[in-house]
């Protein structure tokens, strides 16, 4: 028998309203029931194994009609305004000081509830916390006859949740639920992995016995079946077998090409399984909880509608009026944009605005499309207020050396669209200040985020192919093309590169990537691929200061670098390092971001010319000066901003590191030099732990703590 209680306090998860419940079944003398509670809601249940439990239950703390007098009456001495009405009900059951609803459920309970309340009753406690322990750290296996993939939706007007098949791989297999992940196994060698902080939900049905999962990101697929390339090079005559990767890492299943269409956007996966001990393994799964698991019927559509449930032809449809808005520029580009990047995260922002997943205790009138676009209207005017408060207190929004742009992150199975996001400016965004739309960042990135890892077991190749295709290929955004443009140093270190699709700018000229590239400088000498790609990144530097030149009246002067020759050998001591006047320095100084202090060293990008000026007082007026041999990597004509990346006020420590040490020695220094500094700073290591004041020096000294804070606290 199965009871339903209303009003029940929001912050009471399935645990806490056990507790909270037992005190008053034990005075009842009910010892077998189970109970859950809907997050985020004031709903509950309780199942009792025996239906004389659940009317003993019913009849000491259900609901009672009253009289609309005397609900007044009530409701007045509780505090309430006399001129309202009170509740028609009143409650005979207090959770937390607070009144909770107590009636019959209109369904019957779930066959899987009471074969857990009946394997209860038949284990002793002893017994159960014997195997709770042995089973804590144990891999909970169960065998599945197929795996399909799809999405959740509501039928019109039920409430029932129905999964859409979109595809069927029909292969049997294990799943395995670790610490960790969900790992499935196929008998074709197809691998899949689901970390559980991915798992929003799993519902199991009895009837058919499945497992539906509802995730938050794609998973990651592998394939594993590597034998028969062993077998052919253990037939190669003797010859020896290259190292092999075990696992490839693929954009779908293995074997599956089609999977590959739906794998980014399709996140609910449902098993068919089975397992002679399958009531003892839910339980023990249940109590290691691992992921959230719901008892709940789900109905199964393995032929959605054209266009409506159909994943495919709902996207052709969609992108297709999507691309014929942004041609005809009925809607701006921005809000078109962010059309598309719900359409590909599944409606889904960050954790706070983000729609509701379709679990089996959503309401279905939140994922109507009218109500979508109200809550989108709540979250626009939220924060609308909160942007009018935050410019109230800190100021302007955006510092002036920063440009809204769209980014983009692209995964071994889909591609996710943010923004638009401040991004410090560089040569290129300064160029075009009133085009950065037209601008994307694109960072490539696992399904998570996070940087894809080497890994000496597994293979990338299909994932790099992908990402080869994106660069190539581009990046399609409401009828917009955007293509590879170029990479910043820094920015291959986080695994982003600059793309751009083409406009007209303020003079009426096209500008396509091709254009942007050649504006920046000549790199036609340039043969090795690496070598072009690195200069042309340098106009992707971020330079968030910069002044201009002729405005200025600040002149540029070619100076030669200081050389010398020692034993037939030249040697240049000035590589990358011009000068500047005082007078022009005094001119950028107030242009450097806040918080920087008084710079003597600049580095800086001025058309193909990159590295640093440092402060010659000796210069007069207005002047830097340029060391074109080393300092120039590309001839430019771009040279009327001269941009800053970075300052510097106080001098860096030396590092006798093995480079300098091999220079030093090889223009004569003796090698009992070297010994000695060793030695001395071994001994200076060695005192520190001497005493607690060498300690705290040392540490001050290093920037790790300070002395007088210390003192003071």
């Amino acid at each position: 028998m199965e009871v339903f209680l209303s009003n029940v306090p929001l912050n009471l998860t399935d645990r806490t309203l056990e507790q909270e419940l037992k005190p008053y079944l034990n005075a009842l003398g009910i010892l077998d029931w189970s109970c859950s509670s809907k997050r985020d809601n004031k709903f509950g249940w309780v199942t009792f194994l025996h239906q004389n439990d659940g009317h003993k239950f019913l009849s000491r703390h259900g609901k009672q009609s009253i009289t609309t007098s005397e609900a007044t009456r009530i409701f007045t001495s509780l505090g309430g305004p006399k001129n309202r009405k009170g509740p028609r009900e009143k409650a005979n059951l207090y959770l937390m000081n607070n009144p909770v609803f107590v009636s019959q459920s209109n369904k019957p309970p779930d066959p899987f509830v009471l074969k857990n309340l009946n394997h209860r009753l038949q284990e002793k406690c002893s017994q159960r916390n014997q195997q709770g322990a042995s089973t804590n750290n144990d891999t909970i296996k169960f065998h599945f006859t197929h795996l399909a993939c799809g999405h959740n939706s509501f039928g019109d007007g039920q409430k029932a949740l129905i999964f859409n098949e979109q595809y069927r791989f029909s292969d049997q297999g294990l799943a395995k639920f670790g610490n960790k992940r969900l790992i499935l196994n196929s008998s074709r060698g197809a691998k899949v992995e689901m970390p559980y902080s991915s798992v929003v939900e799993m519902i199991h049905s009895s009837t058919p016995n499945t497992f539906t999962l509802v995730l938050s990101e794609p998973p990651h697929f592998y394939q594993t079946n590597l034998e028969i390339q062993q077998k052919m090079y253990q037939l190669s005559l003797g010859l020896r077998m290259p190292q092999q990767k075990s696992l490839a890492r693929c954009l779908g299943i293995p074997d599956a090409k089609e999977h590959a269409k739906y794998s980014g956007n399709c996140l609910v996966y449902q098993l068919g399984v089975f397992d002679p001990d399958f009531d003892h393994k839910m339980i023990s799964l249940e109590k290691k909880g691992l992921l959230v698991i719901a008892h709940s019927k789900v109905a199964l559509n393995q032929t959605p509608a054209f266009r409506k449930e159909d994943h495919h032809s709902s996207w052709t449809y969609f992108y297709g009026d999507l691309a014929a808005a942004g041609k005809s520029e009925i809607l701006p580009f921005g809000i078109l944009f962010q059309l598309q990047s719900l359409a590909f995260k599944s409606l889904r922002g960050n954790m706070q605005d983000g729609i509701p997943f379709p679990c089996h205790d959503t309401d279905p009138k939140i994922l109507d499309p009218t109500e979508i676009l109200r809550y989108l209207l709540v979250i626009e005017k939220r924060l609308h207020s909160e942007k009018d408060y935050r410019n109230n207190l800190l100021g302007p929004e955006m510092a002036d050396h920063h440009a809204w742009v769209f980014k983009a992150m692209v995964t071994p199975t889909r591609i996710t669209l943010h923004g638009p996001e401040p991004e410090p400016l560089n040569r290129v965004l300064r160029r075009f200040p009133n085009h950065t739309s037209y601008f994307m960042r694109v960072t490539f990135c696992d399904e998570d985020g996070s940087d894809l890892f080497f890994n000496p077991r597994v293979s990338y190749d299909q994932i790099f192919d992908r990402y080869r295709e994106v660069l190539n290929g581009g990046i399609q955004v409401a009828g917009r093309k955007y293509q590879f443009l170029g990479f910043s140093h820094s920015s291959l270190r986080s695994h982003s590169a600059w793309f751009s699709a083409p406009f007209v700018d303020d003079t009426g000229k096209l500008q396509l990537y091709a254009n942007i590239i050649k504006s920046l400088g000549d790199f036609e000498h340039i043969q090795i691929p690496a070598k072009c790609a690195a200069r042309i990144g340098q106009a992707f530097s971020e330079t968030p200061a910069f002044i201009n030149l002729p405005e200025h009246r600040i002149q540029s002067w070619d100076i030669p670098d200081v050389k010398s020759c020692d034993r037939n050998m030249e040697r240049v001591f000035s590589d990358g390092v011009g000068t500047i006047s005082q007078e022009a320095v005094e001119l950028i100084w107030p242009r450097l971001p806040r918080g920087s202090l008084v710079p003597t060293c600049l580095q800086i990008r001025w058309g193909g010319v990159k590295g640093m000026l440092s402060l010659d007082s000796r210069l007069p007026g207005r002047a830097i000066c340029i060391r074109r041999e080393s300092m120039e990597k590309f001839p430019s004509d771009d040279v009327t901003n001269l941009e800053i990346c970075d300052a510097a006020s106080k001098p860096l420590k030396l590092v006798l590191n093995r480079q300098m040490i091999k220079i030093m020695e090889d223009m004569g220094v003796d090698k009992n030099f070297f010994l000695r500094l060793q030695k001395k700073e071994l001994d200076r290591l060695r005192a520190v732990t001497a005493d607690a004041y060498n300690t705290g020096t040392f540490l001050h000294l290093q920037g790790m703590v300070s002395i007088t804070e210390e003192t003071s606290s």
